[in-house]
């Protein structure tokens, strides 16, 4: 039973917050439920350079072995039964759980256009997550609404030019109009040697928000008038491979409006978790490959807003080269270090009062 388990928990992939609605979501997809204090395992790529889209169709091969993580990233389920609540980076999602699949019912924070809310948001039937009981070419619609309720002091910064004064409460609604579509079957191949059959189920979200203003007791919609980005309406899609055998979804890809892709997350077994490292969330700043090549992804964690300079130096901590970025909360760039020759460096994080954060080792290496 309990070698049972420890591969059910292998087969779910949890995400977190991207550009499509539905990956702000936590994802549970399998045939049986997690248990309370169970950890999930799942690691994401924010730069997915080989990554593309293929046309539907069946028999069809994915290789995704090009993908990087700096680390391990994982969520927790924190009560079983009729809903589920599962928690990551201090953000709660919950769930109700249906004969026919997970319903996201809301969480505890969201992102409206760029800006996150970190309030409770609830809806009224909520939504559907990609289910391995879709079959190839079931074509599935649903609708929903979220809503969130704040008072005036916790209105967002970037939101607050844009709203009267002396208003007492705030309130977001964002109508979910979701199609799924499973439009192709074949086999998909991940890092660390990882092969599933799969099909791949598309999911668009049309998004619709409405922003009100309450004074004395009385509702009144602002929608059209605070000129807000924010606000305007937005279609996502992302893509989410699904494993009949493992029965959940081993991988799932975010595009940006012009079908790039932005964003790949993936399962990790839970037998090459044990051996991986594990995020730190005082931890600012990761490089990788750590030994790198050519190039080198610096990952941010959650780092206030700003202007940074990442330094790179010798052994004697003359410095050789740098590059500066305005930054906020999770980010990752990629760097060129082909002028570097192969030995041992150290690059710093550098603020904008020129404080080093943090000064870490990189080894390049050369063929």
């Amino acid at each position: 039973m309990q070698q049972a388990k420890s591969l059910l928990i292998s087969w779910l992939l949890l995400l977190g917050f991207s550009q499509a609605l539905i990956s702000q979501s936590t994802f549970i997809s399998a045939r049986l439920t997690p248990e309370s204090g169970d950890t999930l395992y799942f690691q994401t790529d924010e730069l997915p350079r080989r990554i593309s889209i293929s046309p539907p169709g069946e028999n069809q091969l994915w290789n995704f072995t090009s993908l990087l993580a700096p680390y391990l990233e994982n969520q927790f389920i924190n009560n079983p039964g009729e809903q589920l609540e599962v928690s990551r980076n201090n953000v709660r999602n919950l769930y109700e759980v249906q004969k026919k699949g997970l319903i996201w019912k809301g969480g505890t924070s969201f992102v409206v256009g760029k800006t996150q809310i970190n309030h409770k948001w609830s809806s009224d039937a909520g939504v559907p997550l990609p289910s391995w009981q879709m079959k190839y070419q079931d074509d599935l619609d649903f609708e929903s609404t979220y809503s969130c309720v704040f008072s005036a002091v916790d209105i967002p910064q970037n939101w607050r030019s844009a709203i009267p004064r002396g208003v007492d409460s705030v309130r977001v609604t964002i109508m979910v109009t979701r199609s799924m579509t499973a439009d192709a079957t074949g086999t998909i191949m991940l890092t660390g040697g990882s092969r599933y059959n799969v099909h791949r189920i598309r999911v668009e979200d049309v998004l619709i928000k409405k922003l009100w203003i309450k004074k004395s007791d009385t509702w009144t919609d602002l929608t059209n008038t605070t000129g807000l980005d924010d606000l305007l309406p937005e279609k996502t899609r992302s893509y989410h491979f699904i494993s009949d055998e493992q029965g959940g979804i081993v991988c799932s890809v975010d595009l940006a409006s012009d079908g790039d892709v932005t964003q790949v997350q993936f399962i990790t077994p839970t037998e090459q978790a044990n051996s991986m490292r594990k995020v730190v969330p005082s931890q600012w700043l990761f490089a990788y490959p750590n030994p790198a090549l050519s190039v080198v992804r610096f990952k941010f964690l959650d780092i206030p807003s700003g202007k940074y300079t990442i330094r790179f130096y010798d052994i004697l901590l003359r410095n050789l080269m740098e590059r500066e970025y305005n930054l906020a909360g999770s980010e990752t760039v990629e760097i060129n270090i082909n002028q570097l020759e192969k030995g041992t460096y150290l690059f710093s994080l550098v603020d904008e009062n020129g404080k080093k954060i943090v000064t870490k080792r990189l080894i390049v290496i050369k063929p």
